[in-house]
């Protein structure tokens, strides 16, 4: 949950202590959005909310660069064996032809 003041975009404004709410829920935490908009915005009405999403939405947000680096690495790492192992049985068929002529 993001709160914003209705500032223009890119203007930056010091945060003292980012406002924050935490809740353990069974149903669908996304229900809160319409109340927690109305009860905000009749406790302080230059902010508004922005972007209510649960904490898995957020941390799989923000971790998408670090699963794309992993999936890059994991490909250049079996390219590599690949080539290792071509390598390692071209050599072992040269010293084998070599052993036998």
């Amino acid at each position: 949950m993001f709160i914003s003041s209705g500032r223009p975009r890119g203007e930056l404004q010091p945060v003292r202590r980012a406002p924050s709410s935490c809740e353990r829920r069974v149903q669908d935490p996304l229900a809160l959005a319409s109340t927690l908009r109305r009860e905000v915005s009749r406790a302080r009405s230059e902010f508004r909310v922005n972007n209510v999403g649960t904490q898995e939405e957020l941390i799989r947000a923000q971790s998408v660069r670090e699963r794309l680096l992993a999936v890059l690495a994991l490909f250049f790492a079996v390219v590599a064996l690949l080539l290792a192992g071509i390598g390692l049985l071209r050599r072992a068929r040269l010293r084998s032809a070599a052993t036998a002529a």
